[in-house]
């Protein structure tokens, strides 16, 4: 049998052994002797898959626990209409249009109350994300909806946390969209404000994930006019060594440039590098 590989928005390809488990136990769960569709949402082996799959989604999407996870029957269409019913107070939603999706939920919520439209781009059928920076938002709003997954057509968001996923999605969209030039004064300062954008600012914690640590330290090389710079993200200056001025024979001994106590440097260091002593390595311990 030939499978197709399919990875649309909705349903998905999923992994053939995970298929195959499925089928094994479709007539008899585990030895409970009856399948999954049989079974009662109350028994207590359901309670137990249930009850995994809130472990393992909680796990899988960092969910804190003073999260409710909720298993509802339907998909994203019906969230359009239990949005607003759940969510009702004044009769009143803000919502901005990017897309497909966003434009339906508009359309539902406006059964249940008034939609106030605050940003858009269906001008130009949503091929551009509307400006968002100075948002005229209802005194009175219930709530403010947004779309994050149009996936039929429309415009995304940016993820804007400090995960590394999400920044890297940033990195690639920026990455993609800079201008490219042989100004390389321009280049360098685009390749710096590129990877601000990616980096973690400091002082930003996140409870439970010490991998995700300040960003100390931006460098650039410039590989073709021989150039390379440094930002310490403690000081607001970017300084610089022309690589092809400093001696590297063999010989010429090492050097430095003194920058304890976080001295407010910037610009070209070339001519402050002094003699220095080697580095030294920590030995490794037995």
């Amino acid at each position: 049998m030939k499978r197709i590989y399919n990875f649309s928005a909705g349903p998905a390809m999923l992994p053939e052994e995970v298929l195959r488990e499925a089928q094994e136990e479709m007539l008899d769960y585990r030895g409970c002797g009856m399948s999954v569709m049989e079974m009662s949402h109350r028994s207590k082996v359901y309670e137990e898959i249930i009850a995994n799959a809130e472990k393992d989604l909680r796990t899988l999407l960092n969910v804190p626990n003073n999260y409710k996870i909720l298993f509802i029957q339907g998909g994203g269409t019906q969230q359009f209409a239990m949005v607003p019913m759940n969510l009702v107070k004044n009769g009143v939603f803000d919502y901005i249009l990017t897309g497909h999706w966003s434009k339906k939920a508009a359309e539902e919520a406006a059964m249940y109350g008034k939609v106030n439209v605050v940003a858009t781009s269906a001008d130009r059928n949503f091929s551009y994300m509307p400006d968002v920076s100075n948002l005229k938002l209802t005194e009175n709003a219930d709530y403010l909806y947004m779309c994050e997954n149009e996936t039929i057509g429309g415009s995304t968001m940016l993820p804007g946390t400090n995960r590394a996923t999400d920044r890297f999605a940033r990195l690639s969209y920026y990455i993609n969209e800079a201008t490219q030039t042989a100004d390389p004064r321009r280049a360098v300062a685009t390749v710096f404000s590129i990877m601000r954008n990616a980096s973690v600012p400091i002082g930003i914690k996140i409870p439970g994930q010490p991998n995700i640590a300040d960003t100390l330290w931006l460098t650039v090389s410039d590989q073709k006019n021989k150039v390379y710079y440094f930002q310490d993200t403690n000081s607001p200056s970017i300084l610089w060594a022309k690589l092809n001025e400093l001696d590297f024979k063999v010989g010429s001994g090492p050097r430095k440039l003194q920058l304890d106590g976080n001295p407010d440097v910037g610009g070209d260091q070339t001519r402050n590098f002094k003699p220095a002593a080697l580095f030294k390595f920590l030995a490794p311990k037995d």
